[in-house]
């Protein structure tokens, strides 16, 4: 899959501004972010497939939150849904929402790897 897709689902301009107010710790936290990222999506569906509401919504709200602080609004927002009807949605609404999010943090996770090499060639 193409970062062409991923590079729309960040606010370069937020991010750009993150990235100096953060300073030299940036490729840290964003590598940090990366590697917890396939875990917590993975967590995500073992929360669903365990029957478990609560967990999916304290999975969700974690998602939203991190994917926030790394700009990837659109992602934010799908997890800020899925935490919202965790506990209460008809269970095709949540999968559908899982679908989104799944597919959503794929495509940040390809945009924010790609800045990530990209920020630390230009080292």
């Amino acid at each position: 899959m193409s970062s062409q897709g991923g590079e729309r689902c960040i606010n370069h301009e937020k991010l750009h501004h993150l990235r100096l107010e953060t300073g030299t710790g940036f490729e840290r936290v964003l590598a940090l972010f990366l590697k917890n990222l396939p875990g917590r999506l993975s967590a995500l569906s073992e929360a669903w497939l365990g029957n478990d509401r609560l967990l999916l919504r304290q999975t969700a709200h974690k998602l939203k939150g991190t994917s926030a602080t790394f700009c990837a609004d659109d992602f934010s927002l799908l997890c800020a849904q899925l935490e919202k009807s965790a506990e209460e949605a008809p269970a095709e609404h949540i999968e559908q929402l899982l679908q989104q999010v799944a597919a959503e943090g794929e495509q940040v996770r390809i945009a924010l790897h790609d800045l990530l090499l990209q920020t630390l060639a230009e080292r």
